[in-house]
Parts: C-alpha cells; sequence; structure tokens
C-alpha cells in the first residue's frame, strides 16, 4: 500500500527535478510569457468589450465574495471544475513540444487578465478591491498558473522504456499531481472567504 502511495511522488519528483536541472529554459520560456502577459494587462487599453466582459466578471465575484449567501464549498466546487478543464487542456498541448508556444500564448494571456482584473478591482471598489485582489485573486491564480506552466515542460525531452503507454501514464500522473497541487489556491480562496471577507463584511 505504501508502494502504491509513494512510488507516483518519487516519480513526480524525479519529473520536477529534470525540469529544473535540463529543461529550464523552458520553465524561464514561461515564466517571461507570464511577465509579458503581466506588463500587456497594465500598459495596453483593453477593447471595450474585453474590458466590459471582465469588469463585468470582477462585479459579480465581488458580489459573491461579499453579499452572497453561496457557501466558500461552492466556489471551492467551481474552481475544482474550472481547474479541471484548463489541466486539460494544457496535458493536450504537452503531448507535442511544437505545442508548447500555444502553452506559452495562454500563459501570457492568464498574466494578461490577471493584472487587468486587478486594475478593474481597484478602479471598482477602492482599497478593498485591491486588497481582495491582492490576498485572494493573486494567490490563487498564481498557484494555478506555475502548476499549468510547468505541466507541459514535463515531457520535452521525456523518452519511456516502457513505450508511449508509460510516457503517458506517468505523464498523467504528474498532471494529477499537479492539479491536486493547484487546488491548493482554490483552498486558500474558499477559506479566506469564510473565514476572513465573510466575518468582516458581517461585523463592519
Amino acid at each position: 500500500m505504501s508502494n502504491f502511495l509513494f512510488a507516483p511522488l518519487a516519480g513526480f519528483k524525479d519529473e520536477i527535478k529534470k525540469i529544473f536541472d535540463k529543461k529550464l529554459l523552458f520553465v524561464v520560456l514561461q515564466a517571461a510569457a507570464l511577465v509579458v502577459g503581466v506588463i500587456l494587462g497594465i500598459a495596453i487599453e483593453p477593447t471595450r468589450f474585453i474590458r466590459d466582459y471582465y469588469k463585468t466578471n470582477a462585479e459579480n465575484y465581488y458580489a459573491l465574495i461579499m453579499f452572497s449567501n453561496s457557501s466558500g464549498f461552492s466556489l471551492l466546487l467551481e474552481r475544482i471544475t474550472v481547474n479541471l478543464g484548463y489541466f486539460a487542456v494544457f496535458f493536450a498541448l504537452g503531448m507535442s513540444v511544437f505545442l508548447f508556444p500555444v502553452s506559452m500564448l495562454i500563459t501570457a494571456y492568464r498574466g494578461f487578465v490577471l493584472s487587468l482584473t486587478i486594475g478593474i478591482f481597484g478602479a471598482e471598489f477602492g482599497m478593498t478591491g485591491v486588497l481582495i485582489a491582492c490576498f485572494v485573486l493573486v494567490p490563487q491564480n498564481l498557484i494555478v498558473t506555475v502548476c499549468l506552466a510547468l505541466l507541459p515542460v514535463i515531457p520535452i525531452g521525456c523518452k519511456s522504456a516502457g513505450g508511449i503507454k508509460c510516457f503517458v501514464r506517468r505523464y498523467a500522473v504528474c498532471a494529477a499531481i499537479l492539479y491536486l497541487v493547484s487546488l491548493a489556491g482554490a483552498l486558500v480562496e474558499a477559506l479566506i472567504l469564510c473565514l476572513l471577507l465573510r466575518p468582516m463584511n458581517f461585523y463592519f
């Protein structure tokens, strides 16, 4: 039983070690894509459609966490399903090194949306919005984005003695572990909602 539990973790640890030992360039490229996206979100004035779309999302999110009767569990469940979709896309992109630039574009877009959303929160809700963005949105999004960015790097240059089936199985295990790690961000978001934001809104 212990081997069943710890063998995947050992394999995952080996893959992460390989990333930083032999594939650091791809990690740097993903980090650069994220930074470029964040800068573009600050520097570029988005179209009215894009700004209105994310402004509506920001207002809905603010109302959800500050005034809604929905529980933190419902928010956590939503994050679980949404993140699963993201990981499915990045898992598919990791199946070919030629699709790696596509994952970089998505990483850059996530950075763009994050910085744009922070700006909208600050403009619409003042200091409260900035605090929500910094302590709720940013940690959750950064954890998810880092896990997503690492996922398509794992298969690059990998050769499995067991053939394609063994390779896909090992890759899937790594993807599942990264997905579980990404849920830590969603858990932090739900805990801050339940233990800090809702009580403060109730008393103040």
